[in-house]
């Protein structure tokens, strides 16, 4: 990835299943980094975990193929980084009513309620580094379902999918030569400024578990940092790297 970014390779369809399986088969054929994949509607989009991302036209769908040569154990700091590129994208259109925050570890919020998800897979090369990374990229922009939320039911004027794209690209470029320049370390910042629920307490929902802690922070690799309460005078850490979390 030269210093100035990377020159995007947009295609957009009017109706696929998945950009996600898009952009996996291009991959797996050899596709150059900076392929965007959009569609205007997607028929089995899909989210985080086993969960369903509806999209109907009006809002952006779009998977993004890049070849960071990175470890896998560094390739969860893209989620972070999508997640900043997006709030420099959306904040701006938001009126004063509306604050924008981020929860871990992939969504971001509107007054606390969601309004674009991200979700990560990559390949792993023979060498231990990644292959290729496939960033999917979900906004609710002209619509929501009922406990979502519309960037345009918020913002100060009406954006379009196309629109919000081409501003997201740029910032996602601005991101990724700071992240090839100095690293994780400012995008981890960036993202805990707006981090929900900072310092209170949450619940985070595991496979055989559900625990409650005080959300301290995030690790170098995207881990969230929960502060267990041991009831004999000492806190510990504990270290969640996939989870759901919920709030109050």
């Amino acid at each position: 990835m030269p210093n100035d970014g990377i020159s995007w390779n947009i295609k957009s369809f009017d109706e696929l299943p998945s950009t996600m399986n898009f952009v996996h088969d291009r991959a797996k054929c050899g596709a150059a980094e900076g392929l965007v994949i959009t569609a205007k509607q997607q028929t089995a989009g899909r989210g985080r975990g086993n969960n369903v991302w509806v999209a109907p036209a009006g809002n952006l769908s779009c998977s993004i193929l890049l070849r960071p040569q990175i470890l896998q154990k560094q390739a969860g700091q893209f989620s972070f980084l999508t997640a900043v590129s997006l709030a420099r994208t959306i904040e701006p259109l938001l009126t004063p009513a509306h604050k924008l925050t981020q929860k871990w570890p992939n969504d971001v919020l509107i007054n606390g309620i969601k309004c674009a998800g991200i979700l990560l897979e990559s390949d792993v090369a023979e060498d231990g580094k990644i292959d290729y990374l496939n960033i999917g990229v979900g906004v609710n922009i002209a619509h929501a379902p009922d406990d979502k939320i519309a960037i345009n039911h918020a913002a100060q004027s009406q954006i379009t999918a196309a629109e919000f794209l081409t501003e997201f690209l740029k910032n996602l470029n601005n991101a990724l030569v700071v992240y090839k320049v100095h690293g994780f370390e400012p995008i981890r910042k960036e993202w805990l400024s707006m981090a929900q629920a900072m310092g209170e307490t949450i619940t985070v929902r595991l496979p055989h578990e559900t625990i409650n802690g005080v959300f301290k922070g995030i690790t170098e690799d995207g881990a969230l940092e929960l502060e267990m309460d041991l009831k004999s005078g000492a806190n510990k850490i504990r270290l969640i790297h996939s989870g759901d979390v919920f709030f109050g």
